[in-house]
C-alpha cells in the first residue's frame, strides 16, 4: 500500500496543505475499497486490520465502524464489538440503527444472553417495524427457543410488512412443522414458492412434509387395521 508520501506535491504552504488532504482522502479511498473487497471474501481478520488502520486514520463513516465491530463480532471479541454497536445505536437514526441492533441481537445470542438478544430484536421491531426482516429475525430466534406460539405470533405481523414474505412463511412454515401440523406447513411452504418458484429451502421443506404425512396416514392406516382385525 502506497503511504501519503507519494501523494505529496512541492508549493506553497497553502498547497502542501491541499496536496496532503488529497492524498489522505486517496488512502482513505484505496482502504475503503480494500476492506469491501476483504468482507466480500469473508476474509474476516484482513478486514479488521484495515478497518482498523481506516478508524485510525481518521475515517469516521458509520458504515465502516459498523462492519468493523462486525468483524470483531464474527472474530469472537464480542466485548469491543458490543461497545461500538451501543455507540452506533445512540447516535444512528431508527433508518439505520435498526441494522445496527440486528448484530447486537446475534452478538448476544452467541454469547447465550438469550433475554438480551429477544429484547434487541424486539428494539429492532420498533425502529423497522414496516421491514419483514426485524420479525423474520425475532419469529426465528422465538422458535429456536421452543418458543413456538410467540413466533408464530411474531411471524405473522411480519406478513404485514414489506420485505421478502417469502421468508416469513419458510419460517411460519417451520413453526408448523415443528408442532407437527403438517397440513399448516405445506399451506405456507406453498405460499413461499408462489412468491418465489426458486425458493429451494422452501422446495425441500415442503417434499419434507409431504411426505411426513403421507408416512403419517399409513401408520394410522396399519394401525386402524390392526385394530379392526383383532375384533
Amino acid at each position: 500500500m502506497q503511504g501519503l508520501g507519494a501523494d505529496y506535491m512541492t508549493g506553497g504552504d497553502g498547497d502542501r496543505t491541499h496536496s496532503i488532504r488529497m492524498g489522505a482522502d486517496m488512502e482513505a479511498s484505496r482502504l475503503e475499497s480494500r476492506i469491501k473487497e476483504a468482507e466480500a471474501a469473508d476474509k474476516t481478520a484482513t478486514a479488521c486490520e484495515l478497518l482498523r488502520l481506516y478508524l485510525d486514520l481518521g475515517g469516521s463513516k458509520s458504515y465502516f465502524q459498523f462492519l468493523f465491530a462486525e468483524q470483531l463480532r464474527i472474530l469472537g471479541r464480542s466485548g469491543e464489538a458490543e461497545t461500538i454497536f451501543k455507540d452506533l445505536m445512540a447516535l444512528l437514526p431508527a433508518k439505520h440503527a435498526w441494522r445496527v441492533a440486528l448484530s447486537l441481537g446475534l452478538l448476544y445470542r452467541d454469547r447465550g444472553e438469550f433475554d438480551k438478544a429477544q429484547a434487541t430484536y424486539a428494539e429492532c421491531g420498533t425502529l423497522r417495524g414496516e421491514s419483514t426482516i426485524p420479525w423474520v429475525y425475532l419469529g426465528g430466534f422465538l422458535a429456536s427457543k421452543g418458543d413456538i406460539a410467540e413466533a408464530v405470533k411474531v411471524l405473522t405481523r411480519g406478513l404485514d410488512a414489506e420485505g421478502d414474505r417469502d421468508e416469513v412463511y419458510l419460517n411460519l412454515g417451520n413453526c408448523a412443522r415443528a408442532m407437527g401440523d403438517y397440513r399448516t406447513a405445506i399451506q405456507h411452504y406453498s405460499k413461499a414458492i408462489g412468491i418465489s418458484p426458486d425458493y429451494e429451502l422452501a422446495r425441500k421443506a415442503l417434499m419434507d412434509v409431504q411426505e411426513a404425512l403421507e408416512v403419517r396416514e399409513v401408520i394410522r392406516g396399519t394401525t386402524m387395521a390392526s385394530l379392526e382385525s383383532g375384533k
